[in-house]
This record gives structure tokens, C-alpha cells and sequence, in this order.
């Protein structure tokens, strides 16, 4: 199955959950994130991490995040000549909403600081248990994560598991996977 196929299969079995399932799922996420973030290797580090769109398990339920002093969110630049991502420290609640790719985000304002994280929680349409991740096919995150060293973890539902996301050269697997029914160290 190609990239193109597998997105638009995935989307239309998220299309089949409700939005009671979707929330109870969610909180189930965030139950095994913040258990997975209490490992005393993970304390104190700069957590750059996605605000949900509609379509997409949602972390934030239950914020598992103590201390959002540490949360970082993506903002996307498109208008460079290579799109890009960097992480600005925000609070939840300091998220604006803007328009890009026909899509209402939530992201962090232009004036908040930039930081690197150390921790980064991502979405995927899929995600198979040897880590490979399928995004939305804009490269964003494969490029930022192409210039460092993260602890990267991917939130999805358990459905959004597959057995093989197709992969390019350029695709960056993450570390973990962390489902409504279970954390995946891969």
C-alpha cells in the first residue's frame, strides 16, 4: 500500500469513531503518557509536543504535563524556501488558533522563546511497530528531527496501528508509540 492509500485509509476508519470514543480513547493516552513521563529519566526535560487537531488522538484529556513550564509546541514556517519547524515555549492555554493547509492549528506566538526540546511527542495517521511514522506528507517534523538527537514519541490510536508504514529514505522512526491500550518502545 502506498503513502497516499494508507492515509486515505486511515482516515476513513478514524471517520468510524465517534466523538465519545474519541475522548475516551484520548484519556487513556494521557493516562500512558503520563505514567511513561513519570520515569525519572524523563523529569525535568524540555518537552516539545503537537496541540491535536479534530481528526487526532487527544493528549492534552487529561494534561499529563505537571509542569508546563517545559512544554514547547511547533510552529511551522512555510515561507522559506524549505518549510520548517521550530519549538517556542507555551503554555496550553497561550496557543492562537491560524490557518495553513486548509486547516485550523493551534501554535505558539512568534514572540514566545525558541527552544530545542529534548522530548518529542508527535501525531501520525499510522504508525507500525517498528516505528516508522506516516504524517500528513508535508516533511515537517522528518526535517526537524533530522537535525538532532530526541527521545521521539509517537500518540495515536491503537487502531492507527499497522503492520508496515511504506518509508523514504528521509523518515525518521520514533522511540516509543504510545496507544490506548499500550506503550511500544521500538
Amino acid at each position: 500500500m502506498s503513502k497516499q492509500e494508507l492515509r486515505r485509509f486511515i482516515k476513513q476508519t478514524m471517520q468510524q469513531l465517534d466523538a465519545n470514543q474519541k475522548v475516551t480513547l484520548s484519556r487513556e493516552i494521557s493516562k500512558k503518557l503520563e505514567s511513561f513521563l513519570s520515569n525519572p529519566l524523563y523529569i525535568q526535560k524540555e518537552i516539545g509536543a503537537f496541540f491535536p487537531l479534530e481528526d487526532e488522538a487527544d493528549w492534552t484529556v487529561e494534561c499529563p504535563i505537571v509542569d508546563e513550564d517545559l512544554l514547547s509546541f511547533p510552529l511551522m514556517r512555510s515561507d522559506s524556501i524549505e518549510p520548517k519547524m521550530i519549538f517556542k515555549k507555551s503554555k496550553i492555554k497561550e496557543l492562537t488558533e491560524t490557518k495553513a493547509f486548509g486547516r485550523t492549528f493551534r501554535q505558539p506566538l512568534e514572540i514566545a522563546s525558541e527552544v530545542d526540546p529534548e522530548i518529542i511527542i508527535m501525531p501520525g495517521l499510522a504508525f507500525d511497530r517498528e516505528g516508522n511514522r506516516l504524517g500528513r506528507g508535508k516533511g515537517f517534523y522528518d526535517r526537524f528531527l533530522s537535525e538532532g538527537k530526541y527521545i521521539k514519541i509517537g500518540i495515536c490510536f491503537h487502531d492507527q496501528l499497522v503492520d508496515e508504514v511504506p518509508v523514504d529514505s528521509f523518515d525518521i522512526p520514533v522511540d516509543f508509540i504510545i496507544t490506548d491500550k499500550e506503550i511500544l518502545e521500538v
